[in-house]
This record gives C-alpha cells, structure tokens and sequence, in this order.
C-alpha cells in the first residue's frame, strides 16, 4: 500500500499517559475500528473508536463497511 493511501484509513483513541496503566487490552477490529478496554475507579470501560468511510469512498464502499 503506497504511503498516501494508507493515510486514508485508521484509527486511534487518545488518552492521557496517567491512565496508561488502566489499558487491560487494545483491539484491532479491522483498520477502521478499534477496541479498548480499561479499568477506572473500579469500572471496566470499554471505549470503540471508529472511522467511518468518508466521501472519497464510493456508495457500495460506504454500504460495506456500515453492513460490517
């Protein structure tokens, strides 16, 4: 994959380093959308982080990756 077509896809979830130690697991769903489990103050967390396809993408490419 040439370096500008990879920029077009991905996916990340920010977090401060201090909670660092919180991540249990991280997950890679597909290379738009990531999982990732934490635990804070006693809860288990689970955050989604998900890039959608955007207008570059034709409808049927659109259509497959809501249908994921």
């Amino acid at each position: 994959m040439k370096k500008h077509e990879k920029a077009k896809t991905g996916v990340s979830i920010l977090t401060s380093k201090k909670r660092k130690g919180s991540i249990k697991i991280w997950e890679v769903i597909d290379e738009r959308i990531l999982k990732l489990d934490m635990n804070i103050w006693g809860y288990k967390l689970t955050i989604i982080g998900i890039y959608a396809s955007n207008e570059d993408n034709g409808v049927t490419k659109k259509d497959e990756f809501l249908l994921h």
